[in-house]
């Protein structure tokens, strides 16, 4: 394994009327049950774009979604995660605890990053968290809810599919509505 540097950059909104800057921070360490990743490819997602236009109090580090490689695991951590190529939503970042992505570093626990097929690229890779998590947070949502059946918007979407799937797999009724 390559030295991990004690700085890394990072993309950061440090204010609402200024757009995202590169900074230069501390290189997060892992603590007991968490992973370092290394990252590879982070896209640019809706909920970036929408942070960075006020949806969220400066500063943070920007970057929702990204794969990479374990560089460094905590004491806590299984040995067989270290080297393991991995996709993850944000983590903790040092620079004020705040998530994100868009770094060369990231911090989360080992629990919370899902190993994927070695063969596909990091690129390939880096997105899928978005689509299959949206899905499964807006069914646990609606879960917690106890209703019958519900209504989706935009149904042909992927996420739309995947909800389509959730609910089928319930066996709780969708009513599905494309526009």
């Amino acid at each position: 394994m390559e030295e991990i540097p004690k700085k890394m950059k990072a993309i950061m909104l440090l204010d609402v009327a200024e757009k995202p800057k590169m900074v230069e921070v501390d290189t997060p360490t892992p603590s007991d049950e968490d992973v370092l990743l290394k990252v590879m490819a982070s896209p640019c997602s809706g909920t970036d774009v929408a942070f960075s236009k006020g949806g969220r109090k400066p500063p943070f580090m920007m970057g929702g979604y990204g794969s990479g490689i374990i560089v460094a695991i905590g004491n806590m951590v299984p040995k067989e995660y270290l080297g393991k190529k991995v996709f993850m939503g944000s983590g903790k970042i040092s620079h004020g605890g705040n998530s994100g992505l868009w770094a060369q570093y990231a911090v989360k626990p080992y629990y919370k990053v899902f190993e994927y097929d070695p063969s596909l690229s990091f690129e390939d890779t880096c997105a899928i968290y978005m689509g299959p998590m949206t899905a499964m947070d807006m069914f646990k949502e609606f879960a917690k809810g106890n209703h019958k059946a519900a209504i989706q918007t935009a149904a042909a979407s992927s996420i739309g599919k995947m909800m389509l799937g959730q609910h089928n797999q319930q066996g709780i009724p969708l009513i599905n509505l494309v526009r």
